[in-house]
């Protein structure tokens, strides 16, 4: 059987692009999350708009080349 890798696509506030992360199989759609971001990995708040579980070979991004979710954490106050 193939190894499945738990994908989310995070949107970050004031950019319109999604970015597709690794992530550990409790973060879902719909969670507030901590992940790097940019060529620096700065600590970016982000919202997980989908998620799902791929193979290495239908994967999003290539597996290696892909960064992870640092943590789930609470909605921002607005």
């Amino acid at each position: 059987m193939d190894k499945r890798y738990h994908y989310c696509r995070v949107q970050f506030e004031a950019i319109q692009k999604r970015y597709v992360y690794l992530a550990a199989p409790e973060i879902q759609a719909g969670d507030w999350v901590l992940a790097p971001f940019g060529p620096e990995n700065t600590v970016q708040l982000g919202f997980v708009t989908d998620s799902g579980n791929f193979t290495a070979e239908n994967a999003p991004w290539p597996v290696e080349q892909t960064k992870t979710i640092f943590c789930k954490t609470e909605a921002p106050e607005r």
